[in-house]
Order: C-alpha cells, then structure tokens, then sequence
C-alpha cells in the first residue's frame, strides 16, 4: 500500500512540475493575500477594491500575518500546509467509519482523492477548500467525541472564513441539539465582536451590506467550472427568468428530500453527508474546487457499503467519484450540443448521484 501512496505523490509531484518551474503563483491566493496587505500597508479598504474580499471581517484578522511574509515563500508553504490538511481530513475521516486497518485504508483511498482535479485545482489555485474541509471534518469527529465546544469553535471558524457548506446546520437542527447551536451563535458574535475591536466598523457594515447579499443574490453562471444545479440549468436552459424558476424549484424539492431523510434513523455520518452534497447542489455557485467537500460523503458512502457487501451501492459511489474526479481541458467543442451540455455537468451529475444514493 505504500507503494501505491507514493506513486501518487510522485505523481501529483510531476503534475505540479510545470508551475513549480517558472514559480509558483496562486491566483485565489493573490485574492486574500493582497487584498489584506493594501488594508495593513495603505489603509484601504479591502471591500470597495475591484478584486475585494470576499471573506468576512474575523478572517482578514486571520490571514493578516500572511501579509508580513515574502509572497514566493508564502505560497509554496500554503501548498504545502493545504495539502497536508486535506491528508488530515482524509484520516479523520477513515478513522469514523468502520474501515480496519485505518492505516491501510488510508494509503489506498487517499491517492484517489489528491489526484483527483477538485484536488488538484484547490492546490493550484491556492484555494482555502482543504483547510475548510480539515475544520468541518474536525468538527465533526469532535461532536462525535462528545467534545461539543471545540467542535463549535471550529465549525463557527470555518463559517467564519468561507459559508460553505451551510446546510450542515440542519443536521444539528433536526437533532435539536439546541445547545450546539447556542455556542455557533455565541462565538459567531464573539468574533465579530472582536473584529470591531481592531477593524474600522465601516468594514463590517461593508461586510454585511456589500459581500454576504452578493452571495445570496449570484446570478446562475453556464461557466464548465460551475458544477452547481445552476450551472447545469444555465448550460441547458437559454431563458434567464426559467433558469432561475428551475433552480428555486429544484433547490426547494432536494432540500424537503433531504430533511425527511434526515428524520428515520439514518447515521450521523450520512446525514452529514447528505447535507454536505445538498449544500454544493444548490448553491448559486459551486466551482469544482470546491468539491473536495465531497471527499467526506464519498469516504463514508464506500465505507458504508463496503461494510454491508453492498455490490450495487459500491458501483454508484464509484461512478459518482469518476464523474467528480475528471477535467475537461477544452469544454468549447462541446457547449454546442445538449449531450455535450450534460458532459460538461458530468460533476453535477456525480453530486446528483451521490444524493440519490444516500437518499435510497
């Protein structure tokens, strides 16, 4: 098995050669690195810049010591910081499923899931999603550990710096783990509270009346690297007021889908699961780096199958891993035709799949 582990970091090494040659830079890096340093540097407001933040104001303390570190260094040690998380999160996750021996397991999976292009994009991009995934995950094994506390402060933190995936608060709602909820609230205000303390109040207000309506108000986008319903419907529907009538409806039937499933006594580790799929279909945009979030359900759905001999179940959560894992390098051939509409959805498709399975 650890021959296999390493060839996959040999092989993820090789595909990274090319960016490593002529120097690393991170283009969603730049957008929270820079943004940051013209506030600590110049004093302008990171918001009203034509690339402005779009994280909240607790997370621009948070990413203010990256300023005060040369960029070139800087971004090889996120490289390498988000791909240990994601290592991270991979082992806390095969450590809550039944998997035995977790070691062996973890030399198997893993490769599959850093060589797959949400991967890959995430650390190409410079993209926060690995750390995201590392906190949610976190959050999780700890609630599962009875550790409630810092499993809301983690969980609070990954709100705090990216609201994705936000659906996972049904999964505490139907539990009616009112309690839970409190210390989200509580350290959500806490943290503002103390931004205010050191960000000019202006900031927040920007925060609140510029950023977080923009991501409720996001018009569809047909782009290949939106794998949302939106992006689905927009590649195949040409009216706008239709597309978004499709979305809302769509988005209203899979979240009443979702919550009576919540209801029987399906596992903890699926119904997170099948809210953290919910949360990526319905988006109003959800870019394929994003979809590491969906290495959780996907560990836990073959775990889960695998432990019950279940053939079937096995072979769609292996079909939904391939139609997530692939890229398609030059999508224009194929916006021209409605087959080849649906082939540029193929990540869609896979979430899709992956809801249906868990909801089966």
């Amino acid at each position: 098995m650890i021959w296999l582990f390493l060839t996959g970091l040999a092989l993820l090494t090789y595909s990274f050669h090319p960016i490593i040659e002529r120097g690393i830079h991170l283009l969603d890096f730049t957008l929270y690195y820079y943004p940051t340093g013209y506030y600590l540097s110049q004093g302008l407001n990171p918001y009203h810049l034509p690339s402005g933040l779009l994280y909240s104001p607790p997370a621009l303390l948070i990413f203010q010591p990256l300023y005060y570190l040369p960029s070139q260094p800087t971004q090889l040690i996120w490289t390498l910081l988000s791909f240990l998380s994601l290592l991270l999160s991979l082992w806390l996750i095969i450590k809550l499923t039944k998997l035995k021996p977790q070691r062996k397991w973890f030399l198997l999976l893993s490769p599959f899931f850093f060589l797959s292009f949400p991967s890959k994009f995430t650390l190409g991009m410079g993209q926060i999603n690995h750390f995201i995934l590392l906190l949610f995950t976190s959050s999780f094994y700890l609630y599962q550990k009875k550790k409630k506390k810092l499993s809301a402060l983690l969980l609070t933190l990954s709100f705090l710096i990216k609201l994705f995936p936000i659906w996972i608060l049904l999964f505490f709602i139907q539990k009616k783990d009112w309690g839970y909820i409190k210390k989200l609230i509580l350290y959500t205000f806490s943290a503002f509270l103390l931004s205010s303390l050191f960000l000019p109040l202006q900031m927040l207000k920007d925060y609140f009346t510029l950023v977080l309506p923009s991501f409720l108000t996001h018009a569809a986008n047909s782009s290949y690297y939106n794998q949302a319903l939106t992006g689905l419907i927009s590649r195949l529907v040409s009216h706008p007021p239709l597309q978004s009538s499709l979305a809302t409806s769509l988005s209203l039937i899979l979240i009443f889908l979702a919550w009576k499933k919540l209801q029987p006594k399906l596992s903890k580790h699926l119904k997170f699961s099948l809210l953290i799929t919910l949360s990526l279909l319905i988006s109003p945009v959800s870019w394929q780096h994003h979809l590491v979030f969906l290495f959780f359900p996907l560990v836990f759905l073959f775990a889960h199958f695998y432990s019950q001999k279940n053939l079937r179940g096995l072979s769609l959560t292996i079909i939904a891993y391939l139609l997530i894992f692939i890229n398609i390098k030059n999508p224009q051939p194929f916006t021209t035709t409605l087959w080849g509409n649906l082939l540029l959805s193929h990540a869609t498709l896979g979430s899709l799949l992956l809801y249906i399975t868990i909801l089966i």
